[in-house]
């Protein structure tokens, strides 16, 4: 939704020229990271039939895991180590609810 809302604003806003090609370029994957986007949230509310609240709340924090090591592998962000020590954190605490 929020995608939707900063577009139209895009494309209704004076400067709306610049935006144009870029979107003609990237439309394809713009909306192929919107329906994977929703799909995960859907999974998310799935899931949360099927378990604890709390499990899919942790769960759905190990994204973060899977980007600190994306962006200090393939971008090559600088600070690793304090990212790493963050993201160390969120799995020790998504391994204690599971064997909770």
């Amino acid at each position: 939704m929020t995608g939707a809302t900063l577009a139209t604003y895009c494309l209704l806003a004076r400067r709306r020229r610049p935006i144009l090609p870029y979107l003609k370029t990237n439309a394809p994957a713009a909306a192929a990271m919107g329906i994977v986007a929703m799909g995960g949230f859907l999974l998310a509310l799935v899931a949360l039939k099927l378990t604890l609240a709390s499990y899919v709340g942790a769960a759905r924090n190990v994204g973060v895991v899977f980007g600190v090591v994306f962006g200090a592998r393939a971008l090559r962000e600088p600070g690793l180590g304090r990212r790493l020590a963050g993201a160390a954190a969120i799995a020790a605490g998504v391994a204690l609810l599971a064997f909770a």
